[in-house]
């Protein structure tokens, strides 16, 4: 953890000040020793008001040390490549809303490991869940595809139709209640928890949107080629 340095500097009144630098392993303790330092400077003061009543002195407080105090922390130090842990290589990388989204993106797409396709088609009825197996493959200039793979235990059932109904039911589980707002559920996962950064552009959320795809995979039992389908994000197929 990089370190966090205390600079507190002790003042008089026509003296030159003189600095001291602490290190501390977090800003949350360097900023506990400076409101220590603080409460510290205050106490000496009070003391020093009253002692000086006592004594029909001046009380003039600026005959006490003064005191400024700052938490800054260091900035990463560069550790050579061949000389880095893994600790070091992680703590050196950024990390932004764009990759916590993605984060998101994919816990929500993993939490779903089943989904019930209903089809109708020549008389066959189908009502069955299916488990899901699912990526969330990266194509490049900032497109990705969430996919889903599945197998269908009906051989008939096989078919760009039956394809496009567990696409559907794969979009509405992954999109919950938002599966006729897909912006909601981009908002809710590229929304940063700090309301007092900067506002992100005007529609933003349709902008995010065209850059994903639903994909789906069906496959057979037995001989049964494998089919997929897709669709927009913000369109049902």
């Amino acid at each position: 953890m990089e370190p966090t340095i205390l600079v507190f500097t002790w003042f008089w009144l026509n003296h030159s000040p003189v600095s001291t630098q602490i290190e501390f392993s977090t800003m949350a303790l360097c900023q506990d020793a400076r409101q220590n330092m603080i409460r510290d400077r205050k106490r000496v003061v009070e003391d020093y008001v009253e002692k000086s009543k006592r004594r029909s002195d001046d009380s003039d407080s600026r005959r006490v040390p003064q005191l400024a105090a700052a938490c800054v922390a260091l900035v990463p130090r560069k550790v050579p490549a061949d000389q880095a842990s893994g600790a070091d290589w992680l703590m050196s990388q950024p990390v932004n809303v764009l990759d916590w989204g993605l984060q998101k993106v994919a816990s929500t797409a993993d939490s779903i490991r089943s989904i019930k396709v209903i089809y109708d088609h020549d008389g066959i009825h189908s009502d069955e869940s299916l488990g899901v197996d699912f990526t969330l493959n990266d194509t490049g200039q900032f497109k990705y595809v969430i996919q889903a793979s599945v197998t269908t235990r009906s051989p008939e059932l096989v078919s760009d139709r039956y394809c496009l109904a567990a696409l559907s039911a794969w979009r509405q589980a992954v999109l919950r209640t938002n599966g006729d707002n897909p912006s909601a559920s981009i908002i809710e996962w590229f929304s940063h928890a700090d309301r007092n950064q900067p506002s992100p552009p005007k529609k933003i959320a349709e902008a995010i949107a065209s850059n994903f795809d639903f994909k789906m995979t069906i496959n057979g039992i037995g001989n049964q080629p494998s089919i997929n389908c897709t669709t927009p994000f913000a369109a049902a197929p």
